[in-house]
């Protein structure tokens, strides 16, 4: 919230907030992607949800196909 209102209206701020997981470092450590890991992890769907915002900005500047993950 400090952030957004520091520095949102010069910036954009995304929603998407990642959280901490013990997830993450286990997909790390078995060489994985936190996808291959476990699709359906809090950290996984948060950057499914962050990749969603980016894509709404970069689409209309690169429009092409993009892959789903």
């Amino acid at each position: 919230a400090l952030i957004q209102k520091a520095y949102g209206s010069n910036i954009n701020i995304f929603t998407s907030q990642i959280p901490a997981s013990v997830k993450m470092s286990e997909a790390s450590m078995h060489n994985k992607s936190i996808y291959e890991y476990q699709p359906n992890n809090k950290v996984a769907l948060a950057y499914k949800q962050l990749t969603g915002e980016i894509s709404k900005i970069i689409e209309p500047i690169i429009p092409h196909k993009t892959k789903s993950l």
